[in-house]
């Protein structure tokens, strides 16, 4: 099965059908996109380019990637616990302090 991937300006990623179970259904590709506009346009990521990957299935989130603080990866999290249809939030975000400044 080839994987669904879309690239957004602001550098994150969205991979459908990437987790343990080989098939992915629209409820998926629903879920994992609107988890990345939420993070899209939480205040301190808008006109960065973290590189973030959202991948969804069976009603879980898989968020990975880095970032420059515990902050932040705490705060993508938390930002999508309110999320209709999330049963779980995968937080596999790293801490990357190389990137302060950027």
């Amino acid at each position: 099965m080839a994987s669904n991937s879309n690239v957004r300006a602001d550098g994150s990623h969205l991979v459908i059908g990437h987790g343990p179970s080989p098939h992915f259904f629209d409820a998926d590709v629903s879920l994992a996109r609107r988890a990345q506009r939420i993070v899209a346009h939480l205040p301190h990521f808008r006109g960065r380019n973290y590189p973030l990957t959202f991948r969804a299935y069976e009603r879980s989130v898989v968020i990975s990637g880095r970032v420059p603080s515990f902050y932040l990866k705490q705060l993508i999290q938390t930002s999508l616990l309110t999320l209709d249809g999330v049963g779980r939030i995968i937080n596999e975000v790293e801490i990357d302090y190389s990137m302060l400044g950027s």
